[in-house]
């Protein structure tokens, strides 16, 4: 955990990452530079809770599956059944694809 920036960092044998928790105002937004110098807006996970349909709702930030660029943040409303066990239904979710190049040309 890195106290400066509020930054939860993963290192790994993939690489080093980081799960950027901000400070809560709802907007915090800074700018990251990539190894080879291309810039990136980094969002906190405290500036996607305006997704909440209630308070009581989780967001849930989904990893995307080995080969693939495809990320998801979902909507869940936590709940129990008759038998006492947690169980999570998906309200909605929010497809996050980076853009390819002819994307980001068109854009």
């Amino acid at each position: 955990m890195n106290t400066y920036s509020n930054d939860y960092i993963i290192i790994n044998k993939d690489g080093t990452s980081f799960v950027p928790l901000g400070i809560g105002n709802g907007m915090d937004i800074r700018a990251i530079y990539n190894p080879d110098g291309t810039e990136r807006m980094v969002h906190s996970l405290h500036s996607a809770c305006f997704l909440k349909i209630e308070p009581s709702n989780t967001l849930s930030f989904e990893r995307p599956l080995q080969g693939e660029d495809i990320r998801e943040i979902v909507v869940q409303e936590q709940g129990t059944n008759t038998m006492g066990n947690t169980y999570y239904d998906k309200i909605f979710k929010l497809n996050i694809n980076e853009m390819s190049l002819r994307e980001l040309i068109l854009t």
